[in-house]
């Protein structure tokens, strides 16, 4: 992988092949320690794509569409994720373009809290072809009355979840398999896949991922 800097945001470039598939991921240190394994995973599909690393310096801010309370600890959430699109939009996808040409299709993921951000961004914009969240926080306060009030407009949405990620004595996470299939039966009317994992939120989220854009890449 190559590391540029686009408007003081650390990338990683992966390039297999002559593709114009362009896989999206925003991440923290623990997923850069884990992406050549997703990628790896991502390769032995057989198919071509370009993957694309966001590096997140404040996760609890960067990624959230709104302000929250903290969950754990202090640091409670912000609103930076129309910011975070922004880049993406008018800063990543024109470099993108400039790099690879204008006939190029997009593909966002993100795990956690970053695939929240994936699923803010499918309402947001019609740019992406599909969504792959895995494990995303759906227990986000506000989040269900958010989507009861707006539409996902990619076509392909891929959900994942781990069968023990409600057994929490949080009240509010232990939300996310109730919300999750509230989230899949929202978009029914869509393209749309939820996949039930083995294990809790912090097992295996390189295959989980890769798992999500193998399935994107299919469509």
């Amino acid at each position: 992988m190559n590391k540029i800097d686009i408007e003081n945001k650390e990338c990683y470039i992966y390039e297999e092949g002559d593709s114009q598939r362009i896989l999206i991921q925003f991440v923290d240190d623990h997923d850069l320690e884990t992406l050549d394994r997703e990628i790896s995973l991502i390769k032995k599909s057989g198919r071509l794509f370009t993957f694309i690393a966001v590096k997140v310096k404040a996760w609890n801010q960067e990624l959230t569409p709104w302000n929250a309370p903290a969950v754990y600890g202090k640091e409670a959430f912000g609103n930076g994720a129309d910011k975070t699109l922004s880049f993406l939009l008018k800063e990543l996808i024109p470099y993108l373009e400039n790099k690879y040409g204008k006939n190029l299709v997009y593909y966002l993921g993100g795990y956690s809290l970053a695939g929240l951000f994936a699923l803010y961004c499918g309402y947001q914009t019609n740019i992406f072809k599909g969504i792959a969240a895995c494990s995303p926080s759906v227990w986000y306060k506000g989040w269900i009355d958010y989507i009861n009030t707006n539409d996902m407009k990619p076509e392909n949405v891929y959900l994942s979840l781990g069968r023990k990620e409600s057994k929490t004595g949080h009240p509010l996470i232990s939300k996310v398999e109730e919300n999750i299939e509230y989230q899949q039966e929202m978009l029914k009317y869509k393209n749309m896949v939820l996949e039930w994992n083995d294990g809790n939120h912090f097992q295996d989220s390189e295959k989980r991922m890769a798992e999500g854009f193998i399935w994107l890449l299919a469509q």
